[in-house]
């Protein structure tokens, strides 16, 4: 993308989501402000309470209605755009871009407003490879891909979250890598204090944390058969917060058998809640889904355990956004009895939870930190 200035201006368009649920843009918009940036938010952001993969569970009727809202509010952003379109304006679409950009993508190439777009998260991906137990090959799986990579290459930049997702936006979607970049995600940071792990009065030795929405990314099956292999083992207290489509799973594991030492939070956290939970845990889980998805990802919630300066124990293989190298966390391979090891090694030694936490901080602060993301921007626009 080659602007004709480099003035320091953004423009906010698109159908976005926000929220707790996914904080990339507005914490993306407020590093662009703390950064200089001059912003104009003229999005239609949806309520913040809404999380598109409950969606999934609605009834037909209610999903349609959201479609229609969010189809018509994409072309009325589509209008806007091209109404306000000029050289020297350049506009960033947050998540879900493509329900802005299918409407751009039907207007001449120079007559197109310049975009840079969030596609951190695929919407086809997301519905019928990551959490739909239904074929991929049906005739609605293949419109919504190509509807999402004609949207997605209107674009003049897309924005994705690591290396290996960029590889995957080519592969799967057409995106020529010429026009994706690979930047860290935006997180609602904790202030800068001081990282250690402190010793716990209560009868439990260490007290290990496990956020996430169930999906088959997560590996919740593994983490099930790792909470098994260390059943005889009280000293460590299990903390899950999450609900999804993998729940009855762990629903049946824990009814199972008598498990004090186990507490399932299935309720939505906000940012407070979810910052306390991070603060009063020694271990935090990443996750353990194989090779697919789980891959090439590196999650929210392992940029806030490295925020919130963590040990983290996560599988082996994940991938970064460029520039960034090995992060501090104690991999392992994504089986039981593996993390049950790392889990059982890291409970037992204080003084390597304690450099861990305070390398994950600093890595974040060097590599991942919101305020980075303001220059990343600069350099994309005067390109």
């Amino acid at each position: 993308m080659k602007a004709k200035t480099t003035n320091r201006r953004l423009y906010i368009v698109g159908v976005g989501l926000r929220g707790d649920g996914y904080p990339n843009a507005k914490n993306t918009i407020k590093a662009l402000i703390d950064g200089g940036w001059e912003i104009h938010n003229l999005a239609h952001w949806l309520p913040e309470d809404l999380h598109l993969w409950r969606i999934m569970r609605d009834s037909w009727w209610h999903r349609f209605r959201l479609f229609f809202v969010i189809i018509w509010a994409g072309l009325r952003q589509a209008l806007l755009c091209i109404k306000l379109r000029s050289d020297t304006i350049v506009f960033y679409v947050p998540y879900p871009a493509p329900f802005l950009l299918w409407w751009l993508s039907w207007v001449p190439k120079q007559f197109r407003p310049r975009c840079i777009a969030d596609g951190y998260i695929s919407i086809w991906d997301s519905m019928f490879i990551d959490r739909s137990k239904k074929s991929p090959d049906r005739l609605t799986s293949r419109l919504v891909k190509w509807n999402e990579s004609r949207a997605l290459k209107a674009a003049d930049v897309v924005i994705v979250d690591t290396v290996k997702n960029r590889h995957w936006m080519s592969s799967c979607l057409g995106i020529v890598p010429e026009k994706t970049i690979a930047l860290p995600l935006a997180i609602d940071e904790p202030p800068l204090k001081q990282t250690s792990i402190q010793k716990k009065s209560d009868k439990y030795a260490v007290r290990v944390l496990y956020v996430g929405t169930f999906v088959p990314l997560h590996g919740i099956e593994t983490l099930i058969e790792t909470m098994d292999a260390l059943a005889d083992n009280n000293r460590i207290y299990w903390k899950i917060i999450g609900d999804g489509q993998h729940a009855p799973l762990l629903e049946k594991a824990i009814s199972r058998q008598d498990r004090k030492n186990i507490l399932w939070d299935r309720d939505w956290h906000n940012r407070e809640q979810l910052a306390k939970e991070i603060n009063d845990a020694d271990i935090c889980l990443g996750v353990f889904g194989g090779n697919e998805k789980a891959a090439r990802v590196l999650p929210f919630k392992v940029y806030l355990y490295l925020a919130f300066g963590k040990p983290v124990i996560s599988q082996k293989t994940f991938s970064l956004p460029e520039g960034a190298p090995q992060p501090p966390i104690y991999t392992t391979k994504p089986d039981a009895y593996s993390i049950a090891d790392s889990i059982q090694t890291l409970s037992k030694n204080t003084e390597l939870r304690n450099q861990l936490a305070y390398q994950s901080r600093v890595y974040y602060e060097s590599f991942l930190a919101n305020s980075l993301l303001a220059k990343r921007f600069e350099d994309l626009i005067c390109k």
